[in-house]
């Protein structure tokens, strides 16, 4: 896609390319995101309270908001509140950068997959067919 220049805002505003849901599934299964993110009724083999849940995320978080955290973990840091200590010595994420290990299409994907977790995933979930994922 192309960007756009946002008129009633002074400067240009990017247009993220369209994602697949179904791509972006794949990608969050081969990059081992279940091993630090919990999303309700999916089984994981990480470690608890790593990374944020990302139940419902599609519902509360926009597309460039999901891109950006994705290709740059320490671009917003909200407080950490947990015991569990999501964030490093220095307080920064403790996400790797995929920035240089997806390309921008790779991560339309992985966007459009999280933009699809609209409510609490149920039997017909958007991960229920990400292998080795069951739901009760």
């Amino acid at each position: 896609g192309r960007a756009t220049v946002a008129l009633s805002q002074g400067g240009p505003a990017l247009k993220l390319p369209e994602g697949d849901p179904d791509q972006g599934r794949e990608a969050f299964q081969k990059l081992g995101c279940l091993q630090c993110h919990k999303i309700q009724s999916v089984p994981y083999d990480g470690v608890a309270g790593v990374g944020p849940e990302l139940t419902g995320i599609g519902a509360i978080q926009t597309e460039h908001y999901l891109f950006e955290s994705i290709i740059s973990p320490n671009a917003v840091i909200l407080p950490d509140p947990s015991p569990e200590q999501k964030y490093g010595d220095h307080g920064w994420s403790k996400m790797p950068n995929f920035g240089a290990a997806m390309t921008v299409q790779q991560v339309a994907d992985l966007v459009a997959f999280l933009k699809s977790l609209q409510d609490a995933p149920g039997p017909q979930s958007a991960l229920s067919s990400v292998q080795g994922a069951t739901t009760p």
